[in-house]
């Protein structure tokens, strides 16, 4: 456990130390803004994580993570998520968290990933992943596109080029044999 916490705490670390929880007293934390719980040992994430609704910046990322609870989905405010290197086999309710403008998802075990209507997200980091299906639609924000590492086999390319501000995309390193053109 942690001591306890002042409620008009806006950001908290707690990244970098053995905890297999997220304490609860970080729960009652109803004004924090940012939160850092990066490298860690958590396995599984607490409903309760739904009560910190003014959160704009969670790192939950070098856990042990094999799913999301959908609580985490109702954080409306959410700009910046960061779940990369854990063990995660899916992202459902992903779509939900439209003020998302960097989403980190590389090297999980996703794979199938959907993602429309995120139409702030500018950086996408999804590589080393599991994927063999991976749809992109109305994320005309996006920026940066890491898709490597995959198992991908076709890309529709008529999604990538509503992606007008996209600027870096990496395929690497999947099974695409040829990039198809759908209308």
């Amino acid at each position: 456990t942690t001591p306890y916490l002042n409620n008009s705490l806006e950001g908290l670390g707690l990244s970098e130390n053995n905890f297999t929880v997220i304490p609860k007293n970080v729960y009652n934390l109803i004004n924090l803004k940012k939160f850092g719980f990066f490298s860690n040992r958590l396995i599984k994430l607490d409903p309760l994580i739904g009560n910190l609704k003014e959160l704009v910046k969670l790192d939950l990322s070098n856990n042990k993570l094999t799913k999301l609870p959908n609580e985490l989905f109702t954080l409306k405010k959410l700009k910046w998520l960061n779940l990369s290197n854990n063990q995660l086999l899916e992202v459902k309710f992903i779509n939900y968290l439209y003020n998302l403008e960097e989403l980190g998802l590389g090297n999980n075990n996703l794979i199938n990933l959907k993602i429309f209507n995120l139409k702030k997200l500018k950086i996408l980091p999804v590589y080393s992943n599991k994927l063999k299906n991976i749809l992109l639609k109305d994320c005309k924000s996006l920026e940066k596109l890491d898709i490597s590492d995959n198992k991908i086999k076709e890309l529709n390319w008529t999604d990538i080029e509503q992606m007008k501000r996209l600027k870096y995309l990496n395929i690497k390193n999947n099974c695409i044999k040829e990039i198809k053109h759908k209308i």
